[in-house]
């Protein structure tokens, strides 16, 4: 009998750390996903970031040019340039205005919703 409960309590301490092996390695292998996870969020921010920027350079560089062609050339001056770079400004206004906004709508509906209705705006 001692004999039969040794090895019950062998086999049961083996199945105990088998099972505390597994939860260890299931929480390193979360870490990582997430770990990688954040990685790639970074990522994707830092993206968006530069597309962003890089819009708004373009957009400054060539001013002269967008209001030539999109405001009336029959104007004084440089008030087609004054006019697209009054459109450049707003854009830089609106931008605290609207994270405002959609991070409100985030905090309420969730990230997802409000991504989406930050991308049907664009």
């Amino acid at each position: 009998d001692n004999l039969r409960m040794n090895r019950r309590n062998v086999v049961k301490k083996s199945q105990d750390q088998e099972e505390g092996a597994s939860s260890i390695h299931a929480e390193e292998e979360k870490e990582d996903h997430d770990q990688q996870q954040d990685v790639m969020s970074f990522i994707a921010g830092i993206a968006g970031n530069m597309l962003e920027w890089y819009d708004f350079s373009i957009f400054g560089y060539l001013s002269d040019i967008i209001g030539d062609e999109f405001f009336p050339p029959n104007q004084g001056g440089h008030a087609t340039l004054i006019e697209s770079f009054a459109v450049f400004g707003g854009a830089f206004l609106m931008r605290p205005i609207g994270g405002a906004v959609i991070g409100r709508i985030g905090d309420i509906f969730g990230r997802r919703r409000a991504v989406m209705i930050s991308i049907l705006l664009m």
